[in-house]
């Protein structure tokens, strides 16, 4: 049997939830396969940015990387060309790394994700002047 799922924070509690206030800190693009998002019903998305939130309602406008249109050896080939990856201006344009990568907006609440999967690449994690606090559980689902 499998294990209940974890129950999505709610909006009043958003600012106590580590994994919304992490990914609300990201600022600009993430290198395709560098965040995965778990949702609560299972689905699947590798972060792209996140655009617009709202934190009264948990609603947010969550770009991901579009793969739907590659096959199997082009999802390599694109996971190959992130792992190179020196310049981070090339993921401003997603064509740059295949010809038919793309990103799409998702209209979701955040509060539904259930976890992130998060890999490196040299990219990713950005760099910043100041580390961050260490905040337990960031990263790993709710606890």
């Amino acid at each position: 049997m499998n294990p209940a799922p974890s129950t999505p924070s709610t909006p009043s509690n958003w600012d106590e939830d580590p994994l919304i206030r992490w990914l609300t800190e990201i600022d600009g693009i993430v290198p395709p396969f560098c965040v995965e998002m778990v949702l609560a019903d299972g689905s699947r998305y590798s972060l792209h940015s996140i655009t617009s939130q709202d934190e009264e309602t948990g609603a947010a406008v969550v770009r991901i990387w579009d793969y739907r249109g590659l096959s199997d050896e082009e999802v390599d080939a694109v996971r190959d060309q992130v792992m190179a990856l020196q310049d981070g201006a090339r993921l401003l344009e997603p064509a740059s790394l295949h010809p038919r990568l793309a990103w799409a907006a998702v209209r979701m609440r955040l509060p539904d994700i259930a976890h992130c999967i998060e890999s490196y690449a040299p990219l990713w994690p950005e760099r910043r002047e100041q580390p961050r606090t260490p905040q337990r559980g960031i990263g790993f689902g709710r606890q």
